[in-house]
């Protein structure tokens, strides 16, 4: 898909909170009806972190959209990226939204991510067609796993090859020999939700549903910037 595509966007990443996430939730919530803000619950209940992609420079709209879409699907709350050499980019016709109820966290390089996701308890595998392990000898009970996926062409960096703990390859049966970044990210994602997928804590829990909220009322910032005498969100990505 190309950039000049009308329904292309730049995706909005991740920021800090400037105020205690139930101090948000309660000057939104009364905004909402009863029955969005109790979907938005119900969809948080099924939420979880023990699962994330990291898309390194990932350059076509399409395939972001789709990633984020399948996060959405399969309970995954947020997304890591690095656009260091691409725009990370959706197609709206593609996301339907979703880029409203995942947390896209973009980090400043290749190494950046590798580190703080190493420092969030994750352990990093490549998608790779030489990879050593299936997607289910990802599984970890108990702990967090990482997917990345590189750029279409140039695939994943060496630089966050030989930071990540393994590789993986998805089986395949046919002539063709790869799988397009989204679909193989659909097939991993589903696969490891299905046995690792633990409720968010509390306060992982308070800080999402803050932000669903902003970005889910209309004029949400402001009303949040008029009722507690500050911005709701800080200026910048969210530190790590």
């Amino acid at each position: 898909m190309r950039y000049s595509d009308k329904s292309v966007f730049e995706v909005e990443t991740d920021r800090a909170l400037r105020h205690d996430p139930r101090r948000v939730i309660e000057v939104l919530a009364p905004h909402l009806t009863p029955d969005r803000l109790g979907r938005i619950r119900d969809v948080l209940d099924a939420r979880s972190l023990d699962v994330v992609p990291l898309l390194e420079n990932v350059a076509d709209p399409h395939n972001a959209s789709a990633v984020l879409r399948s996060c959405d699907a399969f309970g995954v709350a947020r997304a890591h990226v690095v656009a260091d050499r691409n725009p990370f980019r959706a197609s709206r016709k593609v996301a339907k939204g979703t880029e409203r109820w995942v947390d896209v966290t973009r980090h400043a390089n290749s190494l950046a991510a590798a580190r703080a996701l190493h420092a969030q308890g994750y352990a990093l595998y490549v998608a790779d067609m030489d990879g050593d392990l299936a997607p289910e000898d990802l599984v970890r009970p108990g702990g967090r796993v990482a997917l990345i996926f590189g750029n279409e062409f140039r695939g994943v960096s060496d630089e966050l090859r030989g930071a990540a703990d393994g590789s993986f390859a998805i089986p395949m049966q046919g002539f063709v020999e790869s799988l397009n970044v989204s679909v193989a990210a659909a097939i991993t994602l589903y696969t490891l939700t299905r046995r690792m997928h633990r409720p968010l804590s509390r306060d992982e829990r308070l800080e999402i549903e803050a932000k669903i909220l902003l970005r889910s009322v209309r004029r949400g910032a402001t009303i949040v910037s008029e009722v507690l005498g500050q911005p709701a969100i800080a200026e910048g990505p969210r530190p790590l």
